[in-house]
């Protein structure tokens, strides 16, 4: 391999383990999010201060809820 290609596949292979680091930390705060959606709704806080305190959509919050009231 030239010392040109080299170059370009380290950089190519940096870049790319820079990106799957960061989607990985993303992936963890959307999980944190989700999990404190979760329980807030089993103390019974309502949909909408959900929502604004998580930044999870009313979809998202809605479809845990119907996972909490199915497994409870």
């Amino acid at each position: 391999m030239t010392k040109l290609g080299r170059e370009y596949w380290q950089e190519a292979h940096d870049t790319g383990k820079k990106e799957g680091i960061e989607e990985g930390r993303e992936e963890g705060r959307d999980e944190e999010r989700r999990l404190i959606a979760e329980k807030l709704l089993r103390k019974g806080m309502d949909l909408d201060s959900i929502v604004e305190s998580t930044g999870l959509t009313p979809e998202e919050v809605g479809e845990l809820q119907d996972r909490i009231t199915i497994t409870t």
